[in-house]
């Protein structure tokens, strides 16, 4: 079983039993001017109420020149399923769909790197998305390791709840 999938799931999971409702996977959602393809989504349609891309970067050496593509993927799918053109970035954002974007790496990654990702992922929050988790985990003590975040709103603890901020006053 792909990694990959078993983080998927794993978030899937958590949004599901935080806020008791059920995800759809690899369905597609219409921007305005592109389709993106959602790992996990929540609403009816190609406008969805929730919007989820995941994504696990397994080698410490890949983390650094990979997690770049998939954040930009993502701030451009947050920015095309919002657009709204009689209103400001700051007012569009706040309007669903709520998009959410989960990155697991390892805990061996070099201390600059995960610096430098985690810079990138809290920028990516504060301007583009709705909720944003670096999930960082230790294989060889099989837990996650929140302790060596700097940042708090990228635990998962604070993920699940941009997401019920942003999804409950819809549902």
């Amino acid at each position: 079983m792909r990694v990959s999938y078993i983080f998927q799931e794993f978030i899937k999971q958590v949004i599901e039993d935080g806020l008791g409702i059920r995800l759809s996977t690899q369905r597609y959602a219409q921007g305005t001017v592109f389709r993106h393809r959602a790992d996990l989504m929540y609403g009816a349609g190609e406008r969805p109420l929730l919007y989820v891309e995941t994504k696990v970067i397994f080698r410490p050496e890949r983390v650094r020149p990979d997690h770049d593509k998939r954040m930009y993927q993502i701030a451009l799918a947050s920015i095309d399923l919002k657009l709204n053109p009689s209103a400001t970035w700051v007012n569009s954002k706040r309007l669903p769909p709520c998009v959410a974007f989960a990155l697991a790496i390892p805990s061996n990654t070099p201390q600059g790197d995960l610096k430098h990702v985690e810079d990138d992922m809290y920028k990516l929050l504060r301007y583009y998305l709705n909720a944003c988790c670096l999930y960082i985990f230790d294989l060889d003590v099989g837990k996650r390791r929140d302790d060596l975040l700097r940042y708090d709103e990228l635990t998962i603890d604070t993920f699940l709840n941009n997401i019920a901020k942003c999804v409950k006053p819809y549902l």
